[in-house]
């Protein structure tokens, strides 16, 4: 017969228990908003959206898991302000009501789960239109006009002062 003898166990002042609260459970108050813990998840590219730009159900089923898991605030991916602020055509948009509507749908999910949902905005400027990080060269790999892209190079013109 052979017979085992363990040790008694130690409990680790690290493992979390119902006994540890440390502070990055506890809730943060920012200005009219709380969040729950301190336990946030930062954004993302996911090079996930729909061709118009929109949040699919990839992004509800990625963002949302990590509500439903305990995260206290959830940010969204880096969300493009105008369709020429992308910096590749499956970026996330937000410069229409359709987009708006669809975004809706995903911080309605994350809040009913508690969490925060947070935004990242975007405009990539001279670094837009390129091609996912998995095709060609990626990110450093342009797309041209005639290929699809959108022009970079356009700089806002201020009248001259007199």
């Amino acid at each position: 017969m052979i017979t085992a003898r363990f040790a008694p166990q130690e409990v680790s002042p690290t493992v979390s228990s119902p006994a540890f609260v440390g502070p990055e459970m506890s809730p943060l108050q920012l200005r009219d908003v709380t969040v729950a813990n301190r336990v946030w998840m930062s954004p993302m590219a996911q090079y996930s959206a729909a061709p118009d730009g929109k949040p699919t159900d990839w992004h509800l089923v990625h963002y949302g898991a990590r509500a439903v898991g305990g995260a206290g605030l959830i940010m969204i991916e880096a969300t493009a302000v105008g369709l020429s602020h992308r910096c590749t055509a499956a970026d996330l948009g937000l410069w229409n009501e359709e987009q708006a509507a669809a975004h809706r749908r995903l911080t309605s999910f994350i809040s009913e789960q508690g969490a925060v949902p947070a935004i990242q905005l975007q405009a990539a400027g001279r670094k837009g239109s390129h091609k996912l990080p998995w095709d060609g060269l990626g990110q450093n790999d342009p797309v041209h006009v005639g290929d699809g892209g959108w022009d970079t190079s356009r700089r806002r013109q201020f009248p001259s002062v007199i």
